[in-house]
């Protein structure tokens, strides 16, 4: 249903270009008591109800215009709008300089009487809604308070906030035109460029796979664990770090001086990963020469040690030779001493006279 039917348009058609001109001072009233003191403007319109004004054009496929006061305010309309769905509306309890167009070309002010921007909003916690109609919880807030500028989506009362921007300090965040992100100054030059400190409460991956790399060539883990042995490392602190905070680390130079990467400003997590790496390999293998050679050793004090033993069975066993053959040559002399001495006692045992029995009664 349209806000009305047009049955005005078919008069006006064939009025001339000036129907009506109101100069001056002038005042219109019709169904109202209004009377010449209640004419307090250059131009005054007052008429029972609602007043309106109709825009009716005679070109045809232009729509015609209604400017009139409703329950909700002053509403400028099409003739085929719903009601209270007027493309302009001023609310009957509207502030003042709720918008106003400013002198300078283009500026519009909320809230604000003298507009110094395109937009221009004024007020003690100035906000921004953007709401896409066209699905459910498409919407941000942005929202200025106190010296913080905040970006939240959805829920404005329980989502977590997109961003929050200080706005005291010029350089707090800045996107440039190549879609790096400063946070802490004016030129960032990556894709993430923070001048102070980073910090991740979670999982921090870096894009490492082979499709992503290219121009591979080997490195030498030995070499690089050298090289290590080198790198100076101390103990030190930022200069905008307080006196109680410490790190230990090299420095960009040695690092960029030693292993010929890196700008000589900054170490990357990527490089400092890849030398430490190389560097655990160079040992392994510097630890598994180290057991290959004490196990060559090994090997040969055990070679020598069975050397040793085998010798030392044989002389062994060679003097046990020895010493049993002297041991049966003594028996043997013992033997034929015995036989000797047996021999010598037997004649003389022979010769000696027998004794002879005494009579009896002797």
């Amino acid at each position: 249903m349209t806000r009305r039917q047009n049955t005005t348009t078919a008069e006006h058609r064939g009025l001339s270009a000036f129907p009506l001109l109101v100069m001056s001072v002038a005042c219109l009233t019709w169904g109202s008591s209004a009377t010449a003191e209640d004419c307090d403007s250059p131009c005054t319109v007052s008429r029972a109800g609602l007043p309106t004004f109709r825009l009716v054009n005679t070109v045809g496929g232009i729509p015609d215009w209604d400017l009139e006061t409703s329950a909700f305010g002053v509403e400028l309309a099409r003739l085929s709008d719903s009601p209270n769905t007027g493309a302009f509306r001023v609310d009957h309890f509207a502030q003042s300089n709720t918008l106003v167009i400013g002198r300078f070309p283009g500026n519009v002010g909320i809230r604000t009487s003298v507009p110094e921007a395109s937009l221009h909003i004024g007020s003690s916690f100035p906000s921004l809604r953007l709401d896409d109609t066209s699905f459910e919880g498409g919407r941000v807030d942005i929202v200025m308070s106190s010296n913080s500028l905040t970006i939240r989506g959805n829920d404005l009362q329980v989502g977590p906030p997109i961003a929050v921007i200080d706005t005291r300090s010029p350089l707090a965040l800045r996107i440039d035109e190549m879609g790096n992100v400063g946070v802490g100054l004016f030129l960032p030059q990556a894709k993430l460029h923070v001048a102070g400190d980073a910090r991740v409460e979670g999982n921090f991956s870096v894009g490492s796979r082979r499709t992503l790399k290219t121009a591979f060539s080997p490195v030498s883990s030995s070499e690089i664990l050298a090289r290590v042995t080198d790198l100076p490392v101390a103990s030190w602190r930022y200069q905008s770090e307080g006196e109680s905070t410490r790190h230990i680390g090299p420095f960009a130079e040695d690092f960029q001086r030693l292993f010929g990467i890196g700008d000589g400003e900054t170490i990357s997590v990527v490089d400092a990963q890849g030398v430490s790496f190389a560097a655990i390999q160079g040992l392994a293998q510097r630890l598994a020469e180290k057991e290959a050679e004490a196990e060559r050793q090994l090997a040969e004090k055990d070679a020598q040690i069975a050397e040793l033993a085998e010798r030392l069975t044989r002389a062994l066993a060679a003097q046990n030779a020895v010493l049993t053959a002297r041991l049966a040559a003594i028996e043997e002399r013992m033997a034929l001493r015995e036989r000797s001495s047996v021999e010598r006692t037997a004649p003389a045992a022979a010769a000696a006279p027998l004794a002879q029995p005494k009579a009896q009664g002797d």
